[in-house]
This record gives structure tokens, C-alpha cells and sequence, in this order.
């Protein structure tokens, strides 16, 4: 029985971090393309440019974790998490106030991640993945950094998105 319960919680475990690489495939969707139409608020673009930089960096040391974990990443998995970006980022176009709204999905959709990343941080010390474990950690550490860059801001941003519309500055929305 102890030999199955292992292979169960391994398959799990190799599942989540399957979840994780979608996850970073939506991210990288989601952003890039944020990145391509945020064009007014520049300390806002230039850490959603970061950002895109670390998301493909764990991306790929998902990517590399499977390997090295006998699996690989779900390719049905991560087309859905490219259209439901997809869906997501144009959702917000329409509205006038996509600045705004897109702070605001970045935000939550960061703690998604970070739980995610949680999860998997103790995953892995639970399943002695010593080499996962510290790319989680990293992970996290980054996402945590970035929601506390959102949240920092998200006030300023949102005063500057005002103060644009108040001054009927066209500039206001992108």
C-alpha cells in the first residue's frame, strides 16, 4: 500500500506542476499583451516587462522540473490557459478604464500564483524535490515581489487614471 500512496502523491505532485506550467503560459499571454498596449504609464510597463522576464524564466525551469521529474508539460493544458488569457485581455479593452482593470486582474490573478507556488514549495519538501523545491521558492519570491509592486502602486496608477479623465486627456486609458 505505501508504494502506491507514494506513486499517487508523486502523480499529484507531477499534475500541479503541470497546472503551474499552464499557469505561466496564461501569465506570459496575459502580460505580453498587456505590455503591448499599456503606452501612458511607463513605471507600469517597464515592471510588467520585468515581470514577463521572470514568468518565462519559470516557465522554463517548469519545463526543466518535469524533465527531470519523467514528465513533461500538458499541451491541452497549456492552449487552454493561452485562450483563457486571450479571453481575458481583450475583456478589458472595451471598458475605457483598461489601465485600471488590468492592475486590478494582474493583482488577483498573482495570488493565484503565489498560492499555487506555495502548494508546490511544500510538495516538494514533502517529496524530498530538492532542485523544484528552490526554483519554487524562487518563484514565489518573485510573485509575492510583484504583488507587492501592484499593490504599491495600484492607488497611483489608478489617481493618474483619474486625474487624466478629469483633465479629459485622451492618453487616459492606455
Amino acid at each position: 500500500m505505501q508504494a502506491n500512496t507514494n506513486v499517487d502523491a508523486h502523480k499529484k505532485y507531477l499534475q500541479w506542476l503541470r497546472d503551474a506550467h499552464a499557469m505561466e503560459e496564461q501569465s506570459l499571454k496575459i502580460f505580453e499583451d498587456l505590455d503591448s498596449r499599456i503606452e501612458n504609464y511607463p513605471d507600469f510597463r517597464m515592471r510588467v516587462k520585468e515581470y514577463i522576464f521572470a514568468t518565462q524564466n519559470q516557465k522554463d525551469k517548469l519545463e526543466n522540473s518535469l524533465e527531470l521529474n519523467g514528465s513533461s508539460a500538458s499541451l491541452l493544458k497549456d492552449v487552454a490557459a493561452k485562450t483563457l488569457a486571450f479571453t481575458q485581455s481583450v475583456s478589458g479593452m472595451p471598458l475605457g478604464d483598461e489601465v485600471v482593470k488590468a492592475v486590478l486582474s494582474a493583482y488577483t490573478f498573482i495570488h493565484m500564483k503565489i498560492g499555487s507556488y506555495s502548494i508546490l514549495v511544500a510538495a516538494g519538501k514533502m517529496l524530498n524535490d530538492s532542485q523544484t523545491l528552490l526554483m519554487c521558492e524562487q518563484a514565489l519570491t518573485d510573485e509575492v515581489a510583484m504583488a507587492q509592486w501592484l499593490k504599491g502602486n495600484m492607488t497611483a496608477i489608478s489617481e493618474e487614471y483619474l486625474l487624466r479623465v478629469l483633465n479629459d486627456d485622451d492618453r487616459a486609458d492606455r
